[in-house]
This record gives C-alpha cells, structure tokens and sequence, in this order.
C-alpha cells in the first residue's frame, strides 16, 4: 500500500521535564483552591458530585477555559483521595486522564512528559477497576499515542541519539484502541465512535507523518532538488532503526486505514449519522485511496505515452496492470469522496471533480468511460466556478482543452 495521505501535523515540540516524580504536587504547579474556583452549574444538574464534575467539564470543553479546567483537576483530585474506587463510576477515571492531557496545551512544554505520565496513571487505575470499559480503553490508546508523539520530540531535541523502541510502543497503543473496537462489538455499543475517538486515529496520523518526515530538515527549502536529496539522504543517515523499520513497511501505514473504515461501517450503521464526522471520515479515506493511486497513475501515464521510455514495466507493472490498478484505486477514492460533499463546502466538490478528471486520465482517450468522467468533472467544476467568481477558471479551461 503506497503512503496514504497523512495528517495536520499539529504537535507541538515537547520537553520532559528532569523529575521523574508523578505525584500532582510536583506537575499541577500551584494547584487551584476550592475557595478560588466558583463556577455556576444549571440549576437542573444532580446534586451527585460526578455528575457535577461531567457538568463542569463539557463546560470546559465547550469554552475552552484555563479556570474551568484548573476546576476540574481539582475536583478530580479532591474526589479520587476522598472516595471509594469502587464507588466510583469508569467515566471519572477517563475524565481526569484527558483533563490532564488538556492541561498540556496551558503549560511550559517542559511539564508535558510528567503530565502524560500522570494522565497514563490515572487511566490505568481505572483499568484496574474497570478492566472491560470502552471509554477507559480508548482513553489508553489516547493517552499512549500522546506519549509515543512526546518521545519523538525528545528524539528530535536529542538530535537522534536516544534509543527508542517506537513500533513497540505503537504497537501498546493500538492494541488498547483493538480492545476497545472489540469491547464496542461484545457489547453492542458504538456510542463512542465519535469526534473525540476519531481524534485518536488522527493523532496516530499526524505520528505516522513525523516518522515519515523525521530528520528531513530542509523539506521546504526551495534549494536545487539533487542538492536537496543529497541532503535528506545525508540526515536519515542518522534516523533511528525503529523508524527507519515504521517507514520501509506499510503494517501501520495498513493499519491506518483497516480501523477508519471500521470506523466508517460504524458510522454507516447508524439510524442519524454525525454528519461532519461522517463526511470527514469519508474524506481521509478518500485521500488515502488518491495518494495510493498517485503511483500507478503515473506508471500507466510513463509507459503509454513516453516514448523515449523503452522499458515495458516500472516497478513490476506493466501499462495494462498499473491502469487497472489505478482505476480500481480512483473508483474507490470517488467513492468516499462523493460521501464527504458538502454543499456549504466548495472544497469538496473541487476534491471531487479532480478525482475524476484523475480517473478519466486513466481511461482510453476519447472512450466512453472517459467522457462521462470529463463530463461530470466539468459540470461540477462550472459549478464552483460560478459560485467563487472565477476561482477554478484554470483548471476548468484545462479540462476543456483536454
């Protein structure tokens, strides 16, 4: 499987911090008192305090407060000394663990490693006391993969020299995430296939995106591409072996893909879908099936048409092969892409259209298959032409010129 259009790349450059201590005295600097923390609850939530806790967090959620979040880890921290484990719900050791790793994005980067270790030991404990919990689960897998991208950094600032088994610590990740997919099937319960779990398969994204990228400093550099090779050459020289391994194999790359579109069947079941999850989750799987497609495409395009190229195959495929190939590859990609149209959204039909002037490419010239590609591509270019006032005029008059 060729690499599959990755993620955001959003994480930030992260520090650990010398100490090794996990004890919330030493990360939560300056703890927030009871008396300092008053926010107002509807007056409709129960008087439960974990109740009231789960209030006070979706309202965290929903204003992304500094204060609000202080008050919530302090509540967490008051409840998990004052109560019985076993009288406290799963959902709480969940809440605390991702409150934690909120907190990252309002602290020095150099508190961030013995934050996600105390995020990590708050799940476990729940684990322990709910060790078939969904939610508790995919908060693991959550929590690890914040870890593994953590390290990386530390990799990044130690300029390679660390020893670090990353495919085993990717692989503990996962396989909390596969337990919680087959806790979802035992159970009949899919009330977690949501945003925020569908996060988690994007941070795996976005880590699969710094393997691939690791050492390559200069790749928006706009120096001469032999000097620019010669020089990326020279830095993966130095990569680590354990993502030297990750990138010559295609097992996370595969694995990527496997759980969006379990992700996807989900999704598809459902009486009311999420709609905006559900045309997002359609769009990266319809990306990854367009870069995938990118390399027999372009053999098929080499082998027909080049005639200073006398070779009969690229890389084990000859010109009928590799255009089967890509087609099958194209059809799958339109397929989801044509899920994930948004009519507020004029992006997606561009994504669209260009697909299927891709897919026509592949197609026999003037053949039936490939003016009925050109066609519909045209008519949804037109479209978003006229409504972005001319914005795709060029690649609409290169498709009329075809």
């Amino acid at each position: 499987m060729a690499k599959r259009q990755l993620g955001l790349s959003k994480a930030k450059k992260r520090q650990k911090t010398e100490s090794g201590s996990t004890g919330p005295s030493n990360v939560l600097k300056e703890p927030v008192s009871a008396e300092n923390v008053t926010i107002e609850l509807p007056a409709s939530v129960s008087d439960d305090e974990f109740v009231q806790l789960k209030s006070l967090y979706s309202k965290y959620k929903s204003e992304q407060n500094e204060l609000i979040l202080n008050g919530v880890i302090h509540e967490c921290d008051r409840l998990i000394r004052n109560e019985d484990s076993q009288k406290t719900p799963a959902f709480f050791y969940a809440l605390y663990s991702n409150s934690l790793l909120e907190l990252i994005n309002y602290r020095d980067p150099s508190e961030v490693g013995d934050l996600i270790d105390l995020s990590l030991e708050k799940v476990i404990l729940g684990i322990e006391v709910f060790p078939e919990n969904i939610e508790l689960q995919f908060q693991t897998s959550k929590v690890l993969l914040n870890q593994v991208m953590h390290q990386l950094g530390e990799l990044k600032e130690l300029k390679h020299t660390k020893s670090y088994d990353l495919e085993k610590d990717l692989a503990r990740a996962l396989s909390a995430f596969e337990k919680a997919e087959t806790s979802s099937e035992i159970q009949d319960n899919f009330q977690l296939y949501n945003e925020e779990t569908f996060e988690t398969i994007k941070l795996f994204d976005e880590i699969l995106e710094v393997v691939d990228n690791f050492g390559k400093s200069n790749l928006d550099n706009d120096s001469d591409e032999e000097e620019e090779d010669k020089d990326v050459q020279e830095e993966d020289s130095n990569v680590p072996e354990s993502i030297q391994n990750i990138r010559e194999s295609d097992e996370f790359n595969q694995w990527w893909r496997d759980h969006v579109i379990k992700f996807y069947k989900v999704l598809q079941k459902q009486d009311k879908k999420p709609e905006k999850l559900y045309k997002t989750v359609c769009f990266n799987l319809g990306q990854s099936y367009l870069k995938e497609a990118e390399e027999p495409a372009n053999i098929f395009t080499t082998l027909k048409y080049d005639d200073s190229f006398t070779d009969s195959e690229i890389n084990g495929l000859d010109e009928a092969t590799a255009q089967a190939i890509g087609i099958e590859l194209f059809q799958t990609a339109i397929n989801y892409l044509r899920q994930s149209w948004d009519d507020e959204d004029v992006s997606t039909w561009v994504n669209l259209s260009e697909s299927l002037i891709s897919l026509g490419n592949l197609h026999e010239l003037e053949s039936e298959d490939q003016t009925k590609c050109y066609a519909e591509a045209e008519k949804i270019l037109v479209r978003a032409n006229n409504v972005t006032n001319g914005k795709y005029k060029d690649i609409l008059d290169n498709l009329l010129e075809e």
